[in-house]
Parts: C-alpha cells; structure tokens; sequence
C-alpha cells in the first residue's frame, strides 16, 4: 500500500512545511533554526570551550558546569569503551530524567554508540 502524507507536501509562503502550531507561533519565534553539521558531542565541547565555567545542568540545586559534565563524559565514554563498546553498538539507559542520563548519553555519543532511552 502506498500511503503519503499531503501536509508534508504543502508548502507554505516561507517554503517552511506548514505545521498547526506555527498559527499561535509567538512574535520574534523562528520557525526554523540554523545549526552546524556536527556530531551531538562537539556541541557540548564547543560549550565547553565557550562556557566552561557556567552551569551546564541545574538538579536539585546542585550545580554541574559545561566543565565537569565534559569530564564526567569522557570518564563515562572511557568505561563503555572498557566494557567493549564500540561504534555502532546500542546502548540502553534506563534511567530517569537525571544528570546521569545526560551523562550517560553524551558518553555513548562520543564512541559512537547509538543511544537508546527507556523510561522507568
């Protein structure tokens, strides 16, 4: 069976794919963004480099900066890495939305290991 989708086909003025929200779209807002061909993980050492001493994630009142996350991804890359895994393997996180889930993310990110989340 051949399905398609004619909202994705629907172009509007801007040439951005009409979407229902973008009608309560707030003022200033754009509708699309810009962003670099890079890695997920060079983003976050790009805001390392950037931002190094400024909180990168907030919990519970703890604060962790973009330089201590990047220190406790690399440590947590190194241990997948240990463990034997390598590009290409996926990693399952079962963890709640926490700091260690962050952690845990970019680390697999950085070997190449495909990410996948499982809510508790």
């Amino acid at each position: 069976m051949n399905l398609r989708c004619e909202v994705m086909s629907m172009k509007g003025e801007s040439g951005i794919f009409e979407r229902p929200w973008f009608r309560n779209w707030p003022e200033g807002v754009p509708k699309r963004i810009d962003y670099p061909k890079a890695p997920l993980h060079a983003l976050l050492e790009k805001s390392v480099q950037d931002f190094p001493d400024k909180p990168a994630i907030i919990f519970l009142g703890r604060k962790i900066t973009y330089r201590e996350l990047n220190s406790l991804v690399n440590r947590f890359a190194t241990a997948l890495y240990n463990l034997g895994i390598r590009k290409g393997d996926v990693v399952g996180l079962y963890l709640p939305n926490m700091p260690q889930f962050v952690i845990a993310y970019y680390g697999a990110l950085k070997i190449g290991a495909v990410v996948t989340g499982i809510s508790p």
